[in-house]
């Protein structure tokens, strides 16, 4: 694991030998000062020492010292057949599914991102609330253009 405080050089904060059965692994880094944010990426080798890095995901704390949780939204909103869950720092998010709930907050609909995007072409015009992974509800209106 190595993390970057948005300096030009990656810095090595742990290194986990893998297991030979599918693991989950997890690491703390104590040394997150509040009020920055910081980088990080996995590094991987194999037994030929071929390195292959993965995405970069930054983590902030606030400076209370809690993790800063991601801010999203719903464009376009309104919507007619699809729409994107935008992250605070411009990126999409179409990781898993989520869900739609009506107005009040019943189950209506579950849908998995399709390249970027989550498809309501099937859901009724009207107001609908959608849960998004930082366990809010953000309104979203869904109308038909004629």
């Amino acid at each position: 694991m190595q993390s970057n405080a948005g300096a030009a050089d990656w810095v090595t904060i742990a290194k986990v030998e893998a297991k030979k059965v599918p693991t989950t692994y997890s690491i703390a880094d104590r040394a997150i000062a509040n009020g920055r944010t910081i980088y990080y990426r996995i590094v991987a080798v194999d037994r030929a020492g071929e390195m292959d890095n993965s995405n970069t995901v930054s983590v902030s704390r606030n400076a209370l010292g809690k993790a800063a949780a991601p801010s999203f939204s719903l464009v376009p909103n309104p919507a007619s057949n699809q729409f994107t869950v935008r992250l605070s720092d411009g990126s999409t998010y179409a990781q898993e599914a989520i869900s739609i709930l009506d107005l009040q907050g019943r189950f209506v609909l579950k849908v998995s991102p399709q390249i970027g995007a989550y498809s309501i072409a099937g859901l009724a015009p009207g107001a609908y609330l959608v849960s998004v992974p930082n366990g809010k509800q953000l309104p979203l209106i869904v109308s038909r253009e004629r």
